[in-house]
């Protein structure tokens, strides 16, 4: 009995050996690269549309600007109530 599960399960390990040995593997790898299109001319569209990008960043460098210093506008409006109060004094 014992033997016989052995024998067994030196069949089937020589089953799969021969599976394994008749397998293949393909692999395939590769690296995604994000590609962008950037036109380096001096055609007139080339620079309305360079120029209406740096427009865009100087709005919104500027609006980042006051919201960052935030702190001052309050108190320049407090500044600006005082002195409304003392000039109507």
């Amino acid at each position: 009995m014992l033997r016989e599960e052995i024998e067994s399960m030196e069949g089937r390990m020589r089953y799969l050996n021969s599976k394994i040995a008749m397998s293949t593997l393909n692999l395939t790898i590769y690296q995604a690269y994000d590609f962008k299109y950037e036109s380096h001319g001096n055609g007139f569209w080339y620079r309305v549309k360079s120029s209406l990008a740096s427009g865009w960043d100087s709005i919104q460098n500027t609006f980042f600007f006051i919201i960052a210093n935030w702190n001052w506008w309050i108190l320049l409006c407090v500044f600006y109530i005082i002195f409304r109060w003392f000039k109507r004094k």
